[in-house]
Formats: C-alpha cells, structure tokens, sequence
C-alpha cells in the first residue's frame, strides 16, 4: 500500500478536467503528477470509498471517477495493442537468433516458475573452466589426446594433465610413449576444463578447449567417509604388487587396491585410468578394495547418500531418475532426489526419435542415466539415455567421413533447425543430422515445406559427434562434387582445388572442400626462390594445387606452375618406378657429385605392398634388403619373418648369402626411411586382406597376423603397421596353459579371432583357440612345401655336385624298381639301379614301390610296398601322407598341424585310420605336383576317428558329464556351448548345493571359461520356443562325483510349509516380487510380507534386483502350478495358529488373479506391516490391508500414544504403516476381524518366537 500512497499524496494540486488524457506512461518515468482519470484501474482496486486529499474533496464524482477509469483502460489495451503488434514485427526477425540463445544456455536447480523451451547443451559458447564433461577419445598423439565431447565440440589433453604423478612403467621409450600405452581410440574418460582459448587467427574466434583427466581435479573434495560399497570410482594405477595394484584416487586420504583375482581381464601398466566397484572399506588402513570388472562396473548405479553434493558428481556416473518434464528439445529428469537434469534429443533412448517422441516419455517414467556434464558455477547438469552410454560404451562409428548414402529416411524435421535421416549404412542404420545450412546450396527458411518425413534424400557424410554416435552430413549438391572429405581420400599427385584460410611466413594453409586441411610450403609457392608469399596467396582465395604426399595426416601440396600442369605419369612409390620413366620433380639438396631430385612426398613404399629385393649383408638377428629399383631403400627382415614354419626359418637363414633374390616381401611396417619387411607365406599370400587400420577391422572375423610379444596374461598381435591387438591367457588355446611360451613364440603366424570391437575401439580382444581360427584352406601345407623348394635349391647351389637331375626319375604317385639295401626298425632302404626283381622284403632283392613324397632337401623318397595302398603315414612331423581309394589310390597331402598350433601338442593317427579330407589344391608344378587336402579342424579331430565322434555325439543323454565353455553370463543363466553345436544352460539354483547357497553364485564365472557339468534335462523342442539352447546342466559338487549318474526324469518338489529357504528375484511386478527356487519352481512375496518398516514398503520396488538373493519363509505351496508364497519379514510368520482365509495368487505366466484358500500366518502380538486402504468416519479410526486379501481396522484410541486432538491428521490412504496385531476373532458367520494397533509403545513389544526367526534368518 505504500505505493498507492505516495501516487495518492501529489492529488491536492488543482486539476485540469478539460485537458484531454494523455496515453498510460510507467509509474518509474519522472513526469507530472498523474489526474485520478489518468491513474491505471490496478491502483484502484482496493475499495470504493472517495479519496479525500489534504486541502479539500475531490472535484470529481463517484460516476465520474468510474466514467475515467473505463476511458483510461480502453485507451490502455488500444495503446498495448499497437505496442505488441510492433514488437511482434520486430521480434519476428530475431526469433531464431533469440531461440539459438536460449538452446545454447545453461540453467541449474535455481530455476523457479517458467521453465525454459530448450534443454541444455554443450556449445563453444557457454563451455568453460571448471566444466565437467563426458568424452571419448578419437585421437591419440605422441603429445595430446583429442576428445569428442557432448554435442561435438573437441578437447584436447596435454601429456601431463593425464596423470598427478610421475609414470614410470620401466620403459625406456616412455615418456615419448606414454599416451599411446596408456589409452585407445574409443575410450570413455571423465574430464574436466582448464581453460578455453579464443583462436582468432583466422578471424572466426574459433575456440580451443583444453582439459584436464587429472583425479585430483575431478574428485576435489573427495574423502573415504563418502565412498560406500557399491559406488563405482575413476582410478589410476599407482603401483603393481605382486597379489593386485595400488590404485590412486586423486586424494591423498585414502587409496584403493585391486586383487588380480579381480582383474577384469587384459594387462594393466602404471598410470593407466580404469573404473572400478567399492567391495570393501578398510578405514584402520584408509584402503578401498575394488573390482575391475567391467560388466559389473556398468550395471551400478549411484546411490542416494545423505549429503550428496554436486561436486561429487562425476562424468559417466550412471543414476536411477525419472521423467520430470519435457521440452521443446529434450526432457528433464529428477535424480538423487536433489538434483535435476536435462537430457538433449540427441541423447534420448532411441537416437532416430520421430515427432512424436514425447509420448514416450510420461511424467515419473523410471529410466536409468548417465551424467554427461556438470557445471558447478550454474549448477546445470546434462544427462544421456543413450543405450551404449548407459552400457558404459562408446557409440559405434559405422559411417564414415566423405561416404554418401542415396537412400537415406527423413525421420524428423526439425523446424529452423535441420533434418534428422536415417542412413542405410551397414551392418545396422545409423543416425545423421543436417543442419538448416546444409540442406541446400541454396538459402532455405522454412524447411517442413520442402521436406517431409519419410522422403529420401541424398546425403554425404561430413564428420561425426562421437559421443553422441550421430554422423553430421550434408545435401548441398556441391558438396557431391568435391574428391577430399578425409585424409584417406588424399592419394600423391591428384589435382585438388583448395581455398586459403592463413598465410604465415612458413608457407600457406589451405582448406580442401570436405574440411581436410594441407600446407604448401613457401618453397612451393612459386617456381621461384621467394622470400615471403606472393601477393595472391590471400586469405579467401580459391588455387588449384597437386598433392605432394600425405604423412600421419600431414598433407602437402605444391602450387609450382610445372608440376600442377604436368602431363608427365606421377611417381607416387618406388613400386611405381619403371626404366626409362620421365616424370617431373624439384631439387631437394645440391652436392659436388650431383644433385637430388624428388617427385613426391611418398617416395616410402606403401603399407601393405610387395617389392621384390636382394640380400646385402646378413646380421645375427636379420637379414638386410635391398629394395630393387631404387638405390637408397632398404629394409630389414628379421629372422622369424623368413617363414611360416619356425624350423624352415632357421634353415633358410643358415642357407641366405648376400646376392640371394626374394620375390616377394610384405612390407609390415616402416621406420623412417626403413622398410620392416616379411617373407611369411600366409602373410604375402593374403596381404589385401590384413588389416593396417582400425576401420578395417570387423567383429567375429578371423584374420592373418604373427605374434609380437607374449607376456605372462596373453599374446599380441600384429597386423600391419603398428595395428595390434590382445588375446588374453584364457583366449589363446582350447585347453588351459600355465606358460604361454609353450605354445607360442615371438613371430610365430597366426589366424585371430576378433572376440569384441565396437566401432572405433582401440582395445582389439582377440582369440587364438583353435576352434575358432582352424584353417579353411591349405595355405600352411602349401608355403611349407614352396618354402622346401627354394631351400633344396639352395642346398644344392652349395653342394659341389649340384646335380638334381635324380629327381625327375621320380613322381608323387609312381612306381619304381629299387633293391633292397638295409632293414630297419622303421622301415627298410632301397637303392635304385637299372634293374627289376620281385617283391621279397630281403636284403639284396628288388621291390616295386609307390613313390609317397620326394624331400629334395633331404635326398629321400618315401616309399609304400603296399599292394592295396589304403593309407601310409609319413614320419614327417608337419604332414601326413593319405592315400584315396575312391580314386584309384591317390596320393595326397595333409597337416597335421596349423598355425596357432605350432608348438602344441600334434594330434597321433594310427596307420589305416580312416578321416574325412577336403580337396584343398590339385596337382600343379607350383605344389611339385602333390594334392594338397585339408583336414577338418583340430576340434574334430580330437578323436580317433570322426564316425566314433559323431557316435559320442549322439549318445549326450541325462546324467552325461560333459566339458562346456561359458559363452554368455546372464542374470539368472549361464549360456555354454559343448560338443559341435550343442548349447545348454546353467540355472542360478544349480551352481551349489541347497547347503552351500551364495549371494552371487556367478561372481567366480567367466565367459570363455572352461568347465564339467552334467546334463540334468533335455528340452522339448517347439516351434515357439525361442530358447538358444538344447540342455539343462548343473554344477552342483554332488552331481559331478562319478562319471555317470542318474537323474531323476523330473525335478524334485520337496518345500514345506514353514520352511525357510532361499531363492533369486527374476522382476518385481506390482505389489509382488517374483523369485525363482529351482529350474522349475517359482515363489512370490508380496509387498505387505517383506518388511514392517514403512520406508522399506515405500521403497518396495527399489529393494529388489534381477538375480538377487532373497530369503524367507514358506506360508503356502500351490504343487499344481509349482508355486510357493514366502514371506521374509521375521515377526509375520512365526510359528503357531493361523488364520485361514482368501489369498489372490498370481499366475506369473499369464498375469491372472485366482482366488485359492491357504493359511496366513500371523499371531496376536505380531509386528507387520500395513497399508491405509481407507478413513474411517467420525472416530471410527483407519481400514488397513495386511494381507492380500486380509484387512484389519485401527481403532481411533489405537493411533497415538498420547492425546493429540486430530490424531488422523497424519494419515492418508495409501499410507504404509507399522501395526502390532492386537487380537483376532472369527464370528460365527466364518468373517474374520482382526484388531491393530499403530500406538509406538506397543510396536517395540515382539513375540519370542519373532525374535528367534529373525536370528535364524
């Protein structure tokens, strides 16, 4: 009122009623004292009394004053009409500009009243210090880490902001390779920003964000009384002790341990970043011992803690939250019960949401989260739904830069904004969007009129936001046009069109169309010797230049007038360089005996290549090349690159001299102006297919690769360049090893199984089992018998009778006439002379023999004197000689061995067994004329003769042990393979015995582990069934005694009522929660039989998890339908009376309610929880539901300890309540009326038998 007032107060001054009104001006403008007629109708509408000023009444009448205030209010709406229809002209321009705002700003838990149109994102705009932000790294440099951050901006992170201390892992090379050993392509971090500069050279004020994943930043304020078990932290290795490592938290408070028995496989190093679970808290010793598993780590959720605060929130933490509401762009949860959140439409479940993603999200929906950002200084916090991100994964990146998909699906199209499509791309569609600016080389303003949903569209990639696993493209027709989008697409020599973005005094920086950038050095500038740039080298310009080379993503390019109009071929490798070829270059150095000359940046063969050279010298562990045609290129093949077979390399080396001719060599890897070369058939033969970067590689395919180092957890491989992947202890053999160098050696080749690679994931697992990697062609047999010619031959040039004249006397397959020389135990000799005789194995007499194999190397022919030829076996280790009757006897050749099996145990067959072969090769002088086979892989080969095997195969029955291997750990369910193609499963209940029951029966498993079961139960097969496996199997430590037992044909149903057993939660559904007791018994709990505590029965749902353990006591069995009721709160089911009456069982098949009879066990004096159904009237008190069909009543005198005047005030219905069963009375009618109690006085009274079940649970 003290604004009315002090309007009211300037009212004595005379007034003027002839001077027109003037229009409405705002209390706050200095200007004359307002008339009552000019006065807004708000500052009167306190009451209708006359206003009496100090010095006399008013002038006006009552009628008259109201006569005014409807003029002023009239002349006000026409005056704010015309205001707002201005405004609205006005406003119509800046619209997107205000909207782009507004999407690009931050808001927090601040925010009171109107929520904003747009959830928050991350933008070059508002990012800054001491921002929290979710990542992925696309880039690992020598010096730097480049990170993907939400929404598509980059970061990057020195070398010394990755750790707080000092690394030091032994290694010599170290500090230059500290990035590369520590990190992959693909890996989620936490970081946080420390600083953002404006780079604004090239006038755009473009933004360089850098960041930190130093621990002490990110977990700042961090202490061990707020770390629970359970709760999933960021950690460094400190240290590596013999039984686990020393883990660093960022705090010098406390540190973490991590036991190897809890390694979640691969080989950790010093100051390597890695998540880990809370198992345990030692506060004596301020130590937190922790789990690495990586499937646990993604399963946990934050929990809420008293005095959470957002500095401890982290990046990647995943939380349980519900849907608050929704926006424009997005939705907003609640989580932590303090804290909100906003998720972008990007970062939604389902990535290609069409228009009407909003219906599925409902306010209070249940979803889990992970935190993509916070920002301490508005309190704004970003979440994702995205289905990788939740799984603690990063997005796969199928598509990639420059690709263009014709038949890309408009799913969405996002007003003044862009397009959302749907590309075709392969093994699964993938998102893209399109901005407003790139729909059209033309200007575009209103989208949804030239574009609907459903329309296809052509689309080119133009990059990808890696977070968020979104590809951003365009559908400018010029865009089609240009050759550049990556650095893949820059081949030396190729006429590119490039624009100037900077001049330095180094040379130019140009900008090919698809963004990819280059540098023409200032020596190329001009065909003259210049100073400084010339003058058309300006910013903005449009040249055309030709690519010189292109190094590690360094592009060169020249803008010589001879060289860009060059009609001369490009020399682009030495592989291209032919005698007599004229091609064009410039002079690199001058010296007294000539000068040199360069044609490109590439003079370096290629990865992947075959050159041909000579032997120049021979070294203790190499042999040096000289690569022909070009006088300056040599390379390095090292001793176990010479051959497949580690005993022809030795052999090979002994027989190399300088001179000595390859043909061929791979190129593996180049160092410097050093070529790495191999001269491994299995490499050479299948060089277009190995793989030299990460987006060749593709899940579940097997590919050619040698070994490069072996440590005590697994192998590495090597494929070309320095592309390597890991194959841990467990994944290299079928059978357990204790010493990895027993099977493999350094160099040794290889065929690996890719186990897991998701998109661009650095980490590349590997398998090298046999199983999985067997042979599926002859090319092992076939480079050892290549490889035996060249070292014959060289044999021979070293002998000084070189004569191999006495092997064309003799052909695989055809009899010849020798005598009889010597007898031995293995067999006997024969020499061969110009004569014939009979067949009497005497010393002396003549046989004819069938020539087997011809070892030129060793001077032998071996022979069979067989007359029907079924088989012959050859003492040779490597192969094995068979014999076809089906074809008249012929003679072929088959390993025994394969290349992941070089060292292991060979497999021993019996002369005149018969196996199953595949004709691998057909005689050909390349083979010296020899039928290459291949037998079937070492896993079926294991037994002495395939029929015997499909024989055991057929004969699985109940009772069968059998050895099966882990290949899926789900919550309930072990998924195994055994036998050729058998699958069963493991049921949680059938790990142990009833006995020796644990919370986690799965904790010890992996996949890919090993182990004896028996089968306990064959399915029945069904057209509908959609079950992955055939059999049931069990563990139990009584089932696996003996070889073989008997199973009963059907599970046992042995539970009584009252007895207390222990089952796994399979969902929590309603008000029950359903448990599984065995293979084929199930229980349920409801809501009211869990706790008596009201929080607990608040929190019903939350209480449970799929696959936890649960106990509790038998209150009725349904033997019909295999269905137990349990309840597991202690006081509400001691033994004694019980009540009889109607319970509703749920069916948990088909969710239907019936009604059956069984006893509810309650006493009088029991302690049990309870739900408000109803209010009673007046002082009848409350209605409550005990049961799920029992009910009680509270007497009004029965709420409160002491008198209060409205003792219902509190309650409401729904209500959880803790009640104390006063008494229980049935009437003669068969109603049951039972009395409670909500007085807290009496509810800490229990009965004795109440107390004693709570122990025994």
């Amino acid at each position: 009122m003290a604004a009315l007032t002090k309007k009211k107060a300037p009212q004595k001054r005379p007034i003027n009623g002839t001077k027109p009104h003037k229009p409405f001006k705002k209390p706050g403008k200095k200007t004359r004292p307002p008339t009552p007629s000019e006065l807004p109708s708000s500052l009167f509408v306190e009451d209708d009394d006359p206003d009496f000023p100090r010095g006399g009444a008013s002038v006006f009448s009552r009628e008259e004053v109201a006569e005014a205030r409807a003029e002023v209010e009239e002349e006000f709406e026409r005056e704010s009409k015309k205001s707002k229809d201005t405004r609205k002209k006005k406003g119509a321009k800046k619209l997107l500009a205000e909207a782009v705002d507004d999407f690009g700003s931050l808001f927090g838990d601040g925010i009171t009243g109107k929520l904003p149109r747009f959830a928050n994102r991350i933008t070059l705009k508002n990012i800054s210090p001491r921002m929290k932000l979710w990542g992925v790294i696309i880039e690992v440099n020598t010096k730097d880490l480049v990170i993907g951050l939400p929404g598509g901006p980059r970061g990057y992170v020195r070398a010394e902001e990755v750790c707080d201390f000092i690394v030091d892992d032994g290694n010599k090379d170290s500090e230059s390779n500290l990035l590369c050993s520590k990190f992959h392509v693909g890996q989620l971090v936490s970081c946080i920003v420390v600083r953002v500069d404006d780079d604004k050279k090239d006038g755009k004020g473009n933004k360089r964000i850098w960041l930190s994943l130093r621990l002490s930043l990110l977990y700042k304020g961090l202490t061990l009384d707020a770390v629970q078990d359970g709760m999933v932290l960021n950690a460094q290795i400190k240290s590596i002790e013999d039984h686990g490592y020393i883990l660093y938290f960022g705090v010098s408070s406390f540190t973490g341990f991590l036991p190897k028995s809890e390694q979640d496989g691969g080989v950790f190093s010093s100051g390597q970043h890695l998540q880990c679970v809370v198992k345990s808290i030692d506060k004596a010793r301020a130590v937190a011992i922790v789990n690495s598993d990586a499937g646990l780590v993604s399963k946990i959720a934050m929990k809420d803690l008293k005095g959470l605060s957002i500095d401890l929130l982290v990046p990647g933490m995943m939380v349980n939250a519900r849907v608050h509401s929704t926006f424009e762009n997005g939705i907003m949860l609640s989580f932590l019960t303090y804290f909100t959140g906003t998720v972008d439409i990007f970062h939604l479940q389902n990535s290609s949401s069409h228009a009407t993603w909003k219906d599925d999200y409902n306010q209070n929906k249940k979803v889990n989260a992970r935190i993509l950002f916070i920002d301490p200084s508005t309190r704004a916090v970003g979440l994702t739904l995205n289905p990788y991100l939740v799984q603690n994964k990063a997005p796969p990146a199928i598509v990639r830069t420059g690709e263009i998909y014709d038949n890309s699906r408009i799913l969405r199209v996002d007003r003044g904004i862009g397009l959302l499509l749907e590309v075709p791309s392969f093994p699964i569609p993938s998102p893209a969007y399109v901005s407003i600016s790139d729909v059209s080389d033309e200007k575009v303003t209103k989208l949804e009129k030239k574009f609907k949903e459903g329309d296809y569209v052509r689309v080119r990639v133009l990059g990808m936001r890696h977070l968020d696993g979104l590809a951003m493209g365009t559908l400018r027709a010029s865009a089609f046009e240009g050759s550049v989008f990556t650095h893949s697409d820059v081949k030396p020599g190729m006429l590119v069109k490039a624009k100037v973005i900077s001049v330095e005094n180094f040379g130019a920086i140009v900008q090919f169309s698809g963004g990819v950038k280059a540098l023409c050095p200032l020596r190329h500038m001009s065909e003259l010797d210049i100073l400084k740039p010339p003058k058309k080298f300006k910013v903005g310009s449009e040249l055309l230049f030709r690519v010189l080379g292109c190094k590690s993503k360094r592009i060169t390019v020249t803008h010589k007038k001879t060289l860009v109009k060059s009609k001369l071929p490009v020399l682009a490798s030495y592989a291209d360089a032919t005698e007599g070829l004229i091609v064009h270059g410039w002079i690199t150095k001058i010296e007294k005996h000539g000068c040199f000359v360069r044609s490109s940046e590439n003079d370096i063969a290629k990865l992947g290549s075959i050159v041909s050279g000579v032997v120049e010298r021979l070294t203790p562990l190499a042999v040096i090349i000289h690569v022909n045609g070009n006088a300056y290129l040599k390379g390095t093949l090292f001793d176990e690159h010479l051959a497949d077979h580690q005993g022809q390399a030795i052999l090979l080396k002994s027989l190399l001299r300088p001179g000595y001719q390859f043909d061929q060599l791979l190129v593996l890897d180049t160092e410097g102006q050093n070529l790495i070369f191999s001269a491994k058939y299995s490499l050479i033969n299948y060089a277009k297919e190995i793989p030299s970067d990460l987006s060749q590689i593709h899940p579940s395919s097997v590919v050619n690769g040698y070994i490069c180092n072996i440590i005590e957890n697994g192998c590495f491989v090597r494929f070309l360049g320095r592309l390597t992947g890991f194959s841990p202890k467990d994944k290299v053999t079928d059978q357990q090893i204790d010493n990895l160098l027993d099977a493999f050696y350094v160099g040794q080749s290889v065929h690996s199984h890719v186990l897991t690679f998701n998109g661009e994931t650095g980490r590349l697992k590997l398998s090298l089992k046999q199983s999985l990697c067997s042979s599926s062609d002859v090319s092992f047999i076939h480079g050892y018998f290549l490889l035996e010619e060249k070292i014959a031959a060289l044999q021979m040039s070293d002998a000084n009778n070189s004569d191999s004249s006495w092997t064309r006397s003799f052909s695989i397959g055809s009899l010849v006439e020798g005598e009889i020389q010597e007898i031995k135990e293995f067999g006997v000799v024969v020499s061969f002379r110009d004569h014939v005789g009979g067949i009497n194995v005497k010393v002396g007499s003549v046989v004819k023999a069938l020539v087997l194999d011809i070892a030129k190397s060793d001077g032998l022919v071996d022979l069979s004197l067989k007359p029907e030829l079924v088989t012959s076996v050859c003492v040779d280790g490597a192969k094995k000689v068979l014999s076809i009757p089906e074809y008249n006897y012929a003679i072929g050749f088959a390993s025994i061995t394969d290349y992941n099996m070089q060292k292991l145990p060979r497999k021993h067959f019996l002369n005149g067994q018969s196996v199953l072969v595949t004709v691998g090769a057909l005689p050909r002088s390349c083979s010296s004329g020899r039928l290459l086979l291949l037998l079937k892989s070492a896993g079926e080969v294991s037994e002495t003769s395939r029929s015997k095997r499909a024989r055991k195969m057929s004969s699985y029955t109940v009772g069968s042990l059998v050895t099966a291997e882990i290949i899926d750990i789900k919550p309930l369910e072990l998924i195994l393979k055994f036998g050729t193609g058998f699958r069963g499963r493991i049921h949680i209940t059938e790990v142990f015995d009833s006995n020796h029951a644990t919370e986690n029966p799965f904790s010890k498993f992996k996949i890919g582990q090993l182990l004896d079961a028996r089968i306990v139960a064959k399915l029945e097969q069904s057209g509908k069934s959609g079950k992955g496996y055939q059999w049931e199997l069990s563990v139990r430590p009584s089932l696996l005694i003996g070889e073989s037992i008997k199973i009963p044909a059907a599970e046992e149903f042995n539970f009584s009522v009252g007895s207390i057993v222990r089952g796994y939660v399979v969902k929590v559904d309603g008000e029950w929660v359903w448990l599984t007791m065995s293979r084929s018994v199930m229980a349920h709990i409801f809501v009211l039989d869990s706790s008596c505590e009201p929080g607990e029965l608040q929190e019903f749902q939350q209480r449970y998890s799929v696959g936890q353990a649960v106990k509790g006591k038998v209150i009725s069995i349904n033997k019909e339908k295999k269905l137990l009721r349990l309840a597991s709160c202690p006081s509400s089911f001691v033994s004694g009376s019980s009540v009889d009456h109607e319970i509703v069982e749920v069916d948990i098949q088909e969710n239907k309610v019936s009604n059956v009879t069984c006893a509810e066990h309650i006493l009088q004096g029991d302690i049990v929880g309870g739900k408000v159904k109803r209010i009673l009237p007046g002082v009848s008190g409350l209605f409550v539901q005990i049961g799920p069909h029992l009910f009680g009543k509270v007497h009004y005198t029965e709420l409160v300890d002491t008198w209060v005047p409205q003792p219902l005030s509190g309650y409401h219905e729904g209500q959880f309540v803790k009640c104390k069963i006063l008494e229980i009375t049935r009437s003669s009618e068969g109603t049951l009326h039972v009395d409670l109690s909500l007085r807290s006085s009496l509810q800490d009274i229990q009965s004795i038998d109440s107390m004693v079940l709570d122990n025994s649970l």
